[in-house]
């Protein structure tokens, strides 16, 4: 059965939503990585068939409204709790930015969500790879000097940074994630909201009560993990995996041993541990 896919009006504008055949376990809420959209969660839920699963598109994102310069990756996460209550979601998973669009949700309503699942969240204000601070960068001069065009996507697929480096591995997956990249269509680079900066995100988390999965792939960029370990320490009920031969994107690198770790984080969050 293909995926339904369906709009959520919130208050700031329609979201996107993707969701494959419903199972009989949990609802599962899916946040994808920047520049990415939920279809790519798509080898994740044929790994987990007994799950329902939910893929939000994030604004600026696939089908979703566009980024408008008032919005920050605050607004981002008020549309992800809006969107969990409407359809009754405890549990969220995200991947990199949607980790931490993820974090900052938990961060807003400390007590509304059961299990978090983050693969390679950054922290506002916390450790930083250099490489992406500077792709950064060049992608906001390369939008002022020449506007939109195919060098945005070009440049942000390239290593360094080594976001895409194991994905770079697999020519089918980096494939799917270079056309996902390449109809991007980049409003934030011209939103100020969306330069990084301190936001006391990390003090807030000391009250999640969530049961938290943190996912690293070995590979994975020195400052995730870095960021990992500061997470594990600042969230009451924090643990980290890893997964072997992935780097930034884990959960896209190895869908069959993510889904292994979220499967066994959800029961362990079902048993109460």
């Amino acid at each position: 059965m293909p995926d339904t896919v369906f709009d959520i009006a919130t208050r700031d504008g329609p979201i996107k939503l993707h969701r494959p055949a419903a199972g009989a376990g949990p609802r599962l809420l899916w946040v994808h990585g920047y520049t990415l959209d939920s279809r790519l969660w798509a080898p994740l839920w044929r790994a987990l068939p007994g799950w329902d699963h939910i893929g939000i598109d994030l604004p600026g994102h696939g089908g979703s409204r566009a980024i408008t310069p008032a919005d920050t990756i605050a607004h981002f996460a008020a549309a992800v709790i809006e969107v969990a209550d409407r359809l009754e979601v405890d549990d969220l998973i995200g991947l990199s930015f949607g980790g931490t669009v993820c974090l900052e949700a938990a961060g807003q309503a400390p007590s509304r969500f059961r299990r978090l699942i983050l693969s390679a969240p950054a922290l506002p204000g916390g450790p930083e790879d250099q490489d992406a601070a500077d792709c950064n960068q060049e992608l906001r001069r390369l939008a002022r000097d020449r506007g939109i065009g195919p060098w945005l996507a070009e440049r942000w697929l390239q290593v360094p940074p080594a976001i895409f480096a194991g994905a770079k591995r697999d020519s089918g997956l980096f494939a799917q994630i270079a056309a996902t990249v390449g109809a991007h269509r980049w409003d934030e680079l011209f939103c100020p909201g969306f330069a990084p900066r301190e936001t006391g995100l990390d003090k807030r988390l000391t009250h999640v009560t969530a049961l938290v999965l943190l996912i690293l792939g070995d590979d994975d960029i020195a400052s995730f993990a870095r960021t990992a370990e500061l997470l594990r320490r600042r969230l009451p009920h924090a643990t980290i995996a890893f997964v072997a031969d992935a780097g930034h994107l884990a959960p896209l690198e190895r869908p069959a041993a993510v889904a292994r770790l979220v499967a066994d984080h959800l029961a362990a969050g079902e048993r109460g541990q």
